[in-house]
């Protein structure tokens, strides 16, 4: 994937209006009012890990898998300088493992689709910005 390279180094520049904070209290919110214990949490296309290093913070036994080996790098990268001792894995989230268990996985496939086609579009976006800087 070499486009991820440098998209990897400007996507939490992208993402800043992204309201990590408020998701993670989101969802630390919502599994307390549905009394559901966290457990092992997996952060599916985790990208650089901003949301794994704040539910980590927040004490959440989480781990972060990206199929991208330059985003993964930013995040062990950036959770090494937090002093966070998060477990990042390399894997396909269509088709994730964990321990050599398949996990089960509840995906919404409309938000699915909107998601992956504005990240394409930010991928897009970076290429243009690298191409027009050389």
């Amino acid at each position: 994937m070499p486009s991820y390279l440098s998209f990897a180094r400007f996507y939490d520049g992208l993402m800043q209006d992204a309201c990590y904070e408020k998701r993670c209290g989101y969802i630390l919110e919502l599994a307390e009012k549905f009394r559901h214990d966290m457990g092992i949490t997996l952060d599916l296309a985790c990208g650089t890990g901003t949301l794994t290093r704040l539910l980590k913070k927040r004490g959440v036994d989480v781990f972060g898998i990206d199929y991208s080996m330059e985003m993964l790098s930013e995040a062990m990268q950036s959770a090494s300088e937090e002093g966070l001792d998060i477990l990042f894995l390399r894997q396909k989230m269509q088709s994730c493992s964990l321990m050599a268990k398949k996990l089960p996985m509840i995906m919404n496939l409309q938000r699915t689709r909107k998601t992956w086609k504005c990240r394409l579009s930010l991928l897009s976006m970076a290429a243009l910005l690298e191409e027009s800087s050389l």
